[in-house]
């Protein structure tokens, strides 16, 4: 069975999933991680229940939905998985961010 989790993250309150299986294999989606304490709100998370992020996946790429993406990739050596139309709006993130 597929657990479904939610942390709303962020000054613009964005929804970052969190799904996991029985064998404790997660896939984060759009990481909207922004201040550090957010970050270690999602690590404790996945520590304290001893899962494994397997897979980082972006939605869609507005501004929100990616603030976590490096940091979720480097944490758990994840590549980043989107669809190929959303690859220009992710290399206008820091642009839009700015």
């Amino acid at each position: 069975m597929i657990k479904v989790e939610y942390f709303t993250f962020n000054p613009l309150q964005e929804n970052t999933f969190l799904l996991s299986n029985e064998k404790g294999d997660a896939l984060i989606i759009d990481p909207g991680c922004y201040f550090t304490e957010e970050e270690e709100t999602l690590k404790n998370h996945v520590d304290e229940h001893g899962l494994k992020p397997v897979q980082l996946l972006n939605t869609h790429c507005h501004l929100d939905h990616v603030f976590g993406n490096r940091w979720a990739a480097k944490t758990y050596n994840l590549p980043l998985y989107l669809h190929p139309d959303e690859e220009k709006m992710l290399e206008m993130a820091p642009i839009m961010g700015a």
